[in-house]
C-alpha cells in the first residue's frame, strides 16, 4: 500500500513537471497592462482597477499595492478596452478605447483627486508602443488592421513577416529560415522537413489569415519567456469570439487573366496557372460574457505552371514516347505521361477555439488545428548535369518522376 502511494506521488510531481516545461516552451500569447494609481501627494494602495474587453464583456480586474502600482496580466490581444480607477472619497478615472499589441506592457499611472471632479479638466495617458522599456529586443508587431490593409499577393504569413527590417525573404538577421520557430498560440508549426518552405514541407500556410488576430516578430529578445530560436520568432495569436455574432463567406482567385503580358513593345508569354481558396467564419458567444466561441474552414487549391515541354526544349516527343512503349512493353512498366504543364498544391485547414471564462482572475481556453496538405514536386536534380531531370531547356521527365510532400497535423491545446 505505501509502495502504491509513493508512486502515486512520483507520477503527480512528474505530470507537474512536464505540465511546467511545456509552459517554459510556450511563447507569449496575451498582454497586460501596468502603472500606479497616485493621489497629488501620495500612492494609493488598495484601489480599485478594472479593465473590461468591450466585445466580450471579458473583466480583468485588481488592486492596487503597497506602493500603488498594479499589473493585470494575461489580457486577450486587441480590444477596445474600457479602463477605471476608482478609490473611496476620490473621482474615478476612466480611460476608453485602448487597444493592445502582442506581448505588448501597457503603461498606465494615474493621479485621482478628491471631492469633485473639476469641469473642464480632461487627464489623458500616453505611451509609445514602440519606444518604451518594456519592450525587450527588436520586434515588429502586426495587428489585425493593418493586415485588413495591407496588401497580400500569396495570401501568406511571409507578406507580414517581411514588415520587419531584418527579414531577407524569411531569413531574419542573416540566420537561415531553418533556426526560425514560427508558433500559433505557442504551438509549433515549424517546417520539420527543412527543405523548403519555413511554414511546412508543402509550402502551403499552416494556418489560415483569416483565424489570425495579430503576428509579432522578434529577432532578438531578451526575455526568458520567449526562446526555442537563434534566427527569428514568428509568433500569432488566433481570434476569439465575442458578444456579437459573426458570419463571413469568401474567396480569393489568381489566373492568368489578372497577369499583364506586355514589358514596353514586347510581348511576353504568361503561364497557366489557377489559385483558389474558399473559406468560412464563425464566432460568437454561447453564454454571453463567458463562453465564446470561433470557427475558420478553408480550402487551398492550387495549380503551378510548369514553363517547359517538348515545344521549347531540346528534348524529342518522338524520342520519349518510344521510350514509353518499351518500358511498357519489354519491361511492363509505365513511366507515365510526359509533357506535364502543372504541379498540383491542396491544403484543408480547420481552426477552433473556445474561451470560458471561468471567474475574474481564471479563464479556459480550448484550440484545435487541423492541415491536410500536399505539393507536387519536380523530379530531384541532386547530381545531374545540364539542369537536372528537368523539366527544363534539355530534359522533360514522365509523370512518374514527380513526387509528392505532405504536411499534416492535428494540435489540441488548453490554456488555463
Amino acid at each position: 500500500m505505501k509502495n502504491t502511494i509513493h508512486n502515486m506521488k512520483k507520477a503527480i510531481v512528474l505530470l507537474v513537471l512536464f505540465a511546467f516545461w511545456q509552459v517554459a516552451e510556450a511563447q507569449v500569447t496575451t498582454s497586460s497592462i501596468i502603472g500606479r494609481v497616485n493621489s497629488n501627494q501620495e500612492a494609493l494602495p488598495g484601489a480599485t482597477v478594472k479593465a473590461t474587453h468591450v466585445p466580450s464583456g471579458t473583466v480583468f480586474g485588481i488592486t492596487t499595492r503597497v506602493d500603488g502600482s498594479y499589473t493585470l496580466a494575461n489580457m486577450r490581444i486587441g480590444g477596445p478596452y474600457t479602463v477605471e480607477f476608482s478609490f473611496i472619497g476620490y473621482q474615478p478615472q476612466t480611460f476608453s478605447d485602448i487597444f493592445l499589441t502582442l506581448g505588448q506592457e501597457l503603461v498606465l499611472n494615474v493621479i485621482l483627486t478628491e471631492g469633485i471632479a473639476l469641469e473642464g479638466v480632461e487627464i489623458r495617458g500616453t505611451q509609445s508602443a514602440v519606444m518604451n522599456s518594456n519592450r525587450t529586443g527588436a520586434q515588429e508587431v502586426i495587428t489585425l488592421d493593418a493586415m485588413h490593409k495591407l496588401p497580400t499577393i500569396n495570401r501568406s504569413l511571409n507578406d507580414f513577416t517581411r514588415l520587419a527590417p531584418m527579414n531577407n525573404n524569411g531569413n531574419f538577421a542573416g540566420a537561415s529560415y531553418r533556426f526560425n520557430n514560427v508558433t500559433v498560440d505557442g504551438a509549433s508549426f515549424n517546417n520539420s522537413f527543412g527543405l523548403s518552405s519555413a511554414l511546412g514541407a508543402t509550402g502551403t500556410e499552416p494556418i489560415s489569415l483569416e483565424a489570425l488576430e495579430q503576428v509579432q516578430v522578434m529577432i532578438a529578445p531578451y526575455d526568458v519567456r520567449n526562446g526555442g530560436f537563434t534566427g527569428g520568432a514568428v509568433n500569432s495569436v488566433t481570434k476569439s469570439g465575442s458578444n456579437e455574432f459573426h458570419a463571413s463567406m469568401y474567396m480569393y482567385s489568381r489566373s492568368p487573366a489578372l497577369m499583364g503580358y506586355r514589358a514596353k513593345d514586347e510581348i511576353v508569354a504568361v503561364s497557366e496557372f489557377s489559385n483558389k481558396q474558399y473559406g468560412l467564419s464563425l464566432s460568437g458567444a454561447i453564454i454571453p460574457n463567458k463562453f465564446f466561441y470561433f470557427v475558420n474552414a478553408e480550402m487551398d487549391r492550387q495549380d503551378l505552371p510548369i514553363s517547359y515541354t517538348t515545344k521549347n526544349s531540346a528534348a524529342d516527343a518522338s524520342v520519349l514516347q518510344d521510350l514509353s512503349d518499351f518500358l511498357q512493353s519489354e519491361l511492363g512498366y509505365n513511366p507515365g505521361f510526359f509533357d506535364k504543364d502543372k504541379r498540383e498544391t491542396q491544403a484543408d485547414r480547420i481552426t477552433i477555439r473556445l474561451d470560458y471564462n471561468l471567474n475574474p482572475k481564471n479563464t479556459l481556453s480550448l484550440k484545435y488545428y487541423y492541415l491536410k496538405s500536399f505539393a507536387t514536386v519536380n523530379p530531384s536534380t541532386s547530381g545531374q548535369p545540364n539542369g537536372g531531370r528537368g523539366p527544363n531547356q534539355y530534359s522533360i521527365p514522365f509523370s512518374s518522376c514527380f513526387y509528392r510532400t505532405n504536411n499534416n497535423f492535428n494540435i489540441f491545446i488548453a490554456d488555463l
